[in-house]
């Protein structure tokens, strides 16, 4: 019985830590696509990839959110490059939403404040060049 319980108790702690290291795999691989993206649609679809990721239960989990997050931000400056207002306006709007979402995780991570702050000045950017 007790070899039973801790065969059990093994593949349990094995299976735990296969999704968590699955997670870390792909959040890596995706942060480096997100590096090297250079178009509007590559970055929607990191955003994308990084938005499903978001679902998963993880002590990782804000990360997805970040990612998520810095990918929209980079799709927005290249839509403000491009002077797509409209567009702009709204992707720096739900940028700003995923990386707020997880301010009450991570409250003193300073990556996370640093891209608030980056959104915070693109979306006054936006707003003046509307005018």
């Amino acid at each position: 019985m007790k070899k039973i319980l801790f065969s059990f108790t093994l593949f349990i702690f094995g299976v735990f830590t296969y999704a968590q290291t699955s997670f870390d795999k792909q959040i890596t691989e995706k942060s480096t696509k997100l590096k090297n993206a250079s178009t509007v649609q590559e970055y929607q679809t990191l955003f994308k990839e990084f938005s499903s990721l978001k679902k998963t239960k993880n002590p990782n989990q804000w990360k997805a959110y970040y990612f998520a997050s810095l990918s929209l931000y980079k799709k927005a400056d290249l839509l403000l490059q491009s002077k797509d207002y409209d567009s702009v306006s709204e992707t720096n709007a739900l940028s700003y939403k995923d990386a707020t979402a997880i301010l009450s995780l991570q409250p003193k991570n300073s990556d996370l404040l640093n891209l608030i702050n980056l959104i915070e000045k693109q979306k006054k950017s936006i707003d003046q060049q509307k005018k």
